[in-house]
């Protein structure tokens, strides 16, 4: 990756999620290129079930729970939890 901030998150998110529950399943989804990323019009800011203000963002789908902050195992680990 090109993104300082992903490459820095990437071994914290693959080492947490190989202690994830069986009922946990994680999808890669890249934003595409620095300049469309950028664009504030970019789908990934705008969709309203996404709304994403940085990289990486995990999230838990079909839910508002959302870690910017994907250096922090602890934080990771919180989406997988049950409410």
């Amino acid at each position: 990756s090109c993104c300082p901030d992903c490459v820095v998150a990437e071994p914290v998110i693959k080492d947490t999620l190989a202690t994830a529950p069986d009922n946990v399943h994680f999808l890669y989804v890249g934003v595409g290129g620095r300049a469309f990323w950028k664009d504030p019009n970019c789908i990934f800011r705008t969709d309203p079930k996404l709304r994403l203000k940085s990289v990486p963002t995990m999230m838990r789908w079909g839910t508002q729970q959302k870690i910017e902050d994907c250096e922090k195992a602890d934080l990771i680990k919180m989406l997988w939890e049950e409410d």
